[in-house]
């Protein structure tokens, strides 16, 4: 199976050329894990890529074949959903984001200019589907909840900032890090696509091979009702 990643380098406006040279040197103090978390959260990041991995899994359960367990594609669904997503980051984007420039980048994301830039890259980014079922709408919902929380915080950080705040933004915006930052996101975003493609593999595999017996079984039950058609379990 393939597992496809929804987005790479959230809250970055410009994409490299493939002919993007590599980072000259790592941040002398590399973005921590909780100001990244807070860096994805001002994003919309976390919400917005389970979006997109409802329609992505979604897509891949139709190709599924006829005798493949529902309740084992559930499982591996519900897993994948629930990769730490900024853990699986962490990595990646300290090579590339220091502690100073992430804080400055969560100041330039909760103001309204900001948001309308992360909104503006979501939507081009993500077809908007929708599987039609019940289940489906109701993570849908409870997505939108967990959104609207996140805009809650925003909208409190962004009526909290102090005019040195906003100077700060300012600079950042003017500074060889935020260029530095947008020359090396597509970079940035290749190699954290293949980490987290390559974690929902190996969540994807265990889940496979502890249900062995059972892909097994399904294929055997499946021939007996339906007799010439086969089917073949994975390994």
């Amino acid at each position: 199976m393939v597992w496809l990643v929804a987005f790479g380098t959230p809250c970055v406006a410009q994409q490299a050329s493939a002919g993007t040279p590599m980072i000259a040197a790592l941040p002398a103090h590399p973005v921590t894990e909780t100001t990244l978390r807070r860096y994805f959260e001002t994003c919309h990041f976390d919400v917005r890529n389970r979006e997109a991995l409802e329609v992505q899994l979604e897509a891949q359960r139709l190709k599924l074949p006829a005798w493949y367990p529902k309740e084992i594609w559930d499982e591996i669904g519900e897993a994948i959903e629930e990769i730490d997503v900024t853990g699986v980051a962490l990595p990646v984007y300290q090579k590339f984001l220091s502690e100073e420039a992430a804080q400055n980048a969560v100041l330039l994301f909760v103001t309204p200019e900001g948001q309308a830039m992360v909104k503006k890259v979501y939507d081009r980014a993500i077809q908007q589907e929708t599987s039609g079922d019940s289940a489906a709408e109701a993570r849908r919902k409870a997505l939108a909840a967990v959104k609207s929380e996140e805009d809650a915080k925003i909208h409190v950080m962004l009526n909290s900032m102090t005019p040195a705040e906003h100077r700060a933004i300012e600079t950042f915006l003017r500074s060889p890090e935020w260029k530095q930052l947008n020359a090396h996101s597509g970079q940035m975003t290749q190699e954290f696509a293949a980490v987290y493609v390559a974690k929902q593999q190996q969540v994807a595999d265990e889940i496979t091979q502890r249900h062995k017996d059972d892909f097994q079984k399904a294929v055997r039950d499946y021939r007996l009702s339906h007799p010439g058609e086969g089917g073949t379990a994975e390994k």
